[in-house]
């Protein structure tokens, strides 16, 4: 139809029939199918057009826990400044980005260039999508190749943002739309259906790179893992080796059948035969010949990392496989955990000492995702951070796990969220003391010690008779072990005597984090009366920190913008033996000397995405 177009164009050239033609191709060429939405731009679009978002650093608001640990970052500003900022910083390398956006109930609680959107406005959804669009746009830049995109969402634009967010990330990689049961009283004053639910749409940046991680979320499936790993330190449980249906019987499954041999001492499992080591065929109790779970050429590989486990049972030789934790994710999250009211307003009051915030999520509703998404040095981002939840998620992770994850959260501060909500709480959970100068702790459901056995004996007659033996051989293994574990304890279990070192999920004190708060604020794109580099290099600082997650401290780590700085840092033999990292200007010239210095610190300099565009655009 297009090519016929542009025929009828070259017979029909007056202007009034291209123009016609013209409107039928632009009709041709319009999405037909998808998210359709009048586009509208805000007064913080309009701020772009003079301005260049930068970052300032409100040095009262830092927090130190522990030097040695990176920096969290809590950003006070509209968060498509912020977005703007961290496409500089952080373009490909965000792992985890969550949002819980306001749901455009109608309600006063979202504004529209300063107005609230009301439920009658025509408008509303179109007005709504814009403000989403963009800033979702850039997140998806902000993502890692392996990264994920979570949004919490409520009927209200489900579907308009779910046709969005395929858009976006395209559909193959929407990993899942979940239910999360957050009220289960539901709402009392309703004409039609009590709403009790929310959603939340999970995207992969790209589904063949991402993966969940293998975790149970569920308490009771967790707790049947009450075993510790310590060569990866993950949780399992010994399931047999063997199957033994009738479909996996040696008739069917012939391949699976193979002998495996096992030292006196229970410790060596192998598939060569070794004099002095038991032979161990898979046969059932009815005495059928059945089938181990894996081919050999699998067990070998699966066995080279300590996978199976042999023990005496009744004079029998029975082989187990370590079953590492996992499970199967539904798309209904029903736990208790997740109720807002419980897990996200009470635990927020507590924090603050009063309810100022309306609808938080349930704390254990965030850790639960960033248990499944997140790696142990992810770096978390939340562009509609409200109330802090993904902030105090990460660090509680942090603290239950040894990770060092990051969390970016960034806010506006209408009616000083930013100030008196989201940074109170995070400076609470990682400080111990409320803003009212009051001790503050947490007490955590849901956390399962971790359990290795140490030792195991069947208690047969022998065994009884010669007890005062075992019990030396006990008291030796405690003695050996109790600085490895929290807690070491001697149970009888059945008809078995058991050493188990216990690892504690919660770990005393708080949980550990550093924090700085950075306010978004402006410099024009066009100064009269100064340069324009002049402007930016005051904020090259905060920008080198939030990439790196550190503290430029011109101690230890040091920024080098200008003659002055060279010499105050790298050619004084006094404070150059301090420096740990250098990050330098790239307009700056150096000398041999110098080049050789700041090589000898493995020096880097100030990447020019930075404000290297706006620069070239000034002309400087």
């Amino acid at each position: 139809m297009i090519e016929f177009l542009n025929k009828l164009k070259n017979v029909h050239s007056d202007d009034e029939s291209i123009l016609a033609l013209n409107e039928i191709e632009n009709h041709l060429k319009q999405k037909k199918f998808g998210l359709i939405w009048e586009s509208h731009t805000e007064d913080v679009d309009d701020q772009l057009i003079e301005n260049i978002p930068v970052l300032t650093e409100v040095a009262e608001r830092k927090v130190v826990i522990d030097p040695s640990l990176p920096f969290n970052f809590v950003i006070e500003g509209d968060n498509l400044h912020s977005l703007k900022i961290l496409e500089k910083t952080h373009r490909g390398k965000i792992d985890v980005i969550y949002i819980d956006p306001p749901y455009n109930t109608g309600a006063e609680n979202w504004r529209y260039n300063n107005n609230y959107v009301s439920k009658d406005d025509t408008y509303k959804h179109s007005l709504w999508l814009s403000k989403m669009y963009e800033r979702i746009k850039i997140a998806k830049t902000l993502l890692s190749p392996t990264g994920f995109f979570i949004c919490a969402i409520d009927a209200n634009e489900l579907f308009t943002i779910g046709l969005m967010l395929d858009d976006i990330f395209y559909e193959d990689n929407r990993l899942g739309l979940v239910t999360v049961l957050h009220n289960p009283k539901g709402r009392n004053f309703t004409k039609w259906f009590s709403a009790n639910s929310e959603y939340m749409l999970v995207y992969a940046k790209d589904a063949s790179k991402a993966s969940f991680n293998d975790v149970a979320l569920d308490e009771e499936i967790k707790a049947s893992f009450n075993l510790f790993d310590e060569s990866n330190g993950r949780r399992y449980r010994l399931e047999p080796f063997m199957r033994s249906r009738t479909e996996t019987l040696r008739e069917n499954k012939p391949n699976f059948w193979y002998p495996l041999y096992v030292s006196s001492d229970l410790k060596t499992i192998t598939r060569e035969k070794i004099d002095g080591f038991h032979e161990v065929f898979p046969i059932a109790a009815n005495g059928k010949e059945a089938t181990w779970i894996n081919l050999p050429e699998t067990f070998d590989e699966k066995n080279k990392i300590g996978w199976f486990v042999a023990k005496n049972e009744g004079g029998k030789i029975v082989i187990y496989r370590k079953l590492y934790e996992q499970q199967v994710y539904k798309n209904v999250w029903l736990s208790s955990k997740y109720y807002s009211e419980f897990n996200g307003t009470n635990v927020l009051k507590n924090i603050l000492g009063k309810n100022i915030f309306d609808y938080p999520k349930s704390i254990y509703l965030m850790e639960d995702i960033l248990k499944l998404t997140s790696k142990s040095n992810s770096i978390v981002l939340d562009f509609f951070a409200g109330s802090g939840t993904t902030g105090h998620a990460v660090m509680n992770l942090n603290r239950e796990d040894g990770g060092n994850r990051r969390f970016i959260l960034c806010t506006n501060n209408e009616n000083k969220i930013c100030e008196e909500v989201t940074y109170p709480r995070v400076k609470t959970v990682v400080t111990g003391k409320r803003e009212d100068g009051s001790d503050y702790f947490e007490e955590f459901k849901y956390l399962l010690d971790s359990k290795t056995i140490l030792f195991e004996k069947k208690l047969s007659l022998s065994v009884l008779n010669s007890f005062k033996s075992v019990s030396r051989e006990i008291d030796e293994i405690v003695r050996k072990e109790k600085d490895n574990f929290d807690e070491v304890k001697v149970s009888f279990e059945g008809d078995k005597v058991l050493v188990a070192g216990i690892k504690k999920a919660l770990k005393p004190g708080m949980p550990k984090g550093n924090i700085k708060y950075f306010r978004c604020e402006f410099t024009p794109k066009r100064p009269e009366e100064y340069l324009l580099s002049n402007a930016l290099s005051i904020h090259i600082k905060e920008m080198i920190e939030i990439q790196n997650g550190i503290d430029i401290d011109n101690k230890t780590d040091v920024l080098i913008l200008n003659r002055e700085d060279i010499k105050k840092y790298i050619l004084s033999e006094e404070n150059y033996k301090n420096v740990r990292r250098v990050w330098v200007n790239q307009n700056l010239i150096l000398n041999s000397t110098e080049l050789r210095l700041l090589k000898a610190k493995n020096f880097t300099y100030i990447p020019k995405e930075f404000f290297g565009e706006e620069l070239k655009e000034a002309g400087e």
